[in-house]
């Protein structure tokens, strides 16, 4: 009897403890992925600042690094280039509510075509294909969709009649300039929740899923 009831308490305890190590394990991959998503936010936010401030006098290979970086935020997460804080900022900051905005060119293709022709300025269909990493279907779609709105026009190589340039229209250049500063206006506008650590600069600081949970 007394040996049952000492098994018994051991198996308790070992049952207790998974649960325990459970419940740690989730509570730190929670913290884990709320980190890299604000990282993702803020470095957006920064990137675009960087283009909204740039006022077309940022050093061309560095315009290409921050395209490109991106170019990997929003095709990672292209959720970010719709979502607003709602009016309970504590509550977003916890939960990660979101709601839509009706934009067309707030989605990752559309979105990523224009910074790159922004950035490139007149190039060769290849090159945008090289660049974004799209399907040429997918592609000539998404400019023909931005041609019809005057957004990018299609030209004649003048060097090679059979080839053809894609750049982006003044009106374009325009609409994406307000589309980069209303985006990094809204970025700027999502705070971390009170449990992830943040520097001085209000940036949260990085975070290893291998560490002890503070």
């Amino acid at each position: 009897m007394k040996s049952s009831v000492f098994w018994l308490t051991i198996l308790s305890i070992v049952v207790l403890t998974f649960i325990i190590l459970s419940i740690l394990s989730v509570h730190k991959i929670r913290r884990y992925r709320q980190t890299v998503f604000y990282h993702e936010i803020q470095s957006l936010e920064s990137f675009l600042d960087i283009l909204d401030n740039s006022d077309n006098h940022i050093d061309g290979t560095l315009r290409t690094k921050i395209s490109k970086e991106i170019f990997k935020i929003v095709r990672k997460k292209p959720q970010l280039l719709t979502m607003v804080p709602s009016n309970d900022k504590s509550k977003v900051s916890e939960n990660l509510e979101t709601q839509l905005l009706p934009n067309q060119f707030l989605k990752p293709y559309p979105f990523n075509i224009l910074l790159a022709l922004s950035n490139l300025g007149k190039t060769y269909f290849t090159t945008l294909l090289k660049t974004l990493k799209m399907s040429k279907g997918n592609l000539n779609h998404h400019l023909k969709k931005l041609q019809e709105q005057d957004l990018v026009k299609e030209e004649n190589d003048l060097m090679d009649f059979r080839r053809k340039t894609w750049e982006i229209t003044p009106q374009g250049k325009q609409e994406f300039n307000t589309l980069v500063h209303n985006l990094k206006n809204r970025l700027q506008k999502f705070e971390p929740p009170s449990s992830l650590p943040v520097n001085e600069q209000g940036r949260v600081k990085s975070y290893s899923i291998i560490q002890t949970a503070n």
